[in-house]
């Protein structure tokens, strides 16, 4: 009998709980099936805890784990990294505001995460507050090396992605978009510029499981160009 693959999609769980509905405002069907959308009422869930002292606005963002344990702030970029032209490099350049942004599928991630996908945000450390220290543990984070070049961190009680970061990129951190408390949602859209039109590692994707990322990349590049976010600028 032919191998028909893993994963059967049918349901999006709780879509309703972001404001932006996440990747559910996007992947509407998976191999020609319909997504349902799925919000169960349960008075039991509850919110993740979110330090009262440390508040969200225009001009910080929040990015903390689910326990809380891992907490810090990520600023707009600044006047003096905004000119360097090392800086701007890091900078979307439709608004110099937002910080770059993508949807990574490579093998590594989806083993270190669990999951399909996961979405990263660049920004300089020298951007976020507290600042960390050289080896990026902040509260309870815990850090492992994936690769001889490659650090990443993750919250040692809830187990949380927080960073990604690598020797060829000196003083930014990849962080994971899931941690971060926009108001708007899980895009973070008022900080964050997509690259819409291209995963990150596509090949990886489509040869783990094809449907999944065809649906992935052609929902996500229909909804960049609805909203104004880049189909395509280089990481580097």
């Amino acid at each position: 009998m032919e191998d028909e693959g893993i994963w059967k999609f049918y349901t999006h769980l709780h879509p309703d709980s972001a404001p932006d509905k996440g990747l559910a405002a996007f992947i509407s069907t998976i191999d020609g099936h319909q997504m349902e959308m799925v919000n169960p009422e349960d008075s039991s869930r509850s919110k993740p805890p979110i330090s009262q002292d440390i508040a969200s606005d225009d001009k910080e963002l929040l990015a903390q784990c689910h326990c809380g344990g891992v907490s810090f702030h990520i600023s707009r970029p600044k006047a003096d990294f905004i000119e360097d032209p090392a800086g701007q490099v890091w900078l979307s350049p439709l608004d110099k505001k937002k910080w770059l942004a993508c949807m990574d599928t490579c093998d590594d991630c989806r083993l270190v995460n669990g999951t399909h996908v996961i979405g990263w945000m660049f920004v300089p450390v020298s951007h976020l507050s507290p600042m960390p220290p050289a080896d990026l543990m902040i509260g309870s984070s815990k850090a492992y090396r994936s690769t001889e070049k490659v650090n990443r961190t993750f919250c040692g009680t809830c187990g949380a992605t927080v960073f990604y970061s690598c020797d060829e990129r000196p003083g930014i951190v990849d962080i994971a978009t899931g941690i971060l408390r926009a108001p708007e949602g899980i895009m973070a859209k008022n900080w964050a510029l997509w690259r819409a039109g291209r995963l990150s590692w596509p090949e990886n994707g489509l040869r783990y499981d094809a449907s999944f990322t065809q649906a992935l990349q052609e929902g996500f590049k229909q909804w960049g160009i609805e909203r104004g976010q880049a189909q395509d600028f280089v990481i580097p």
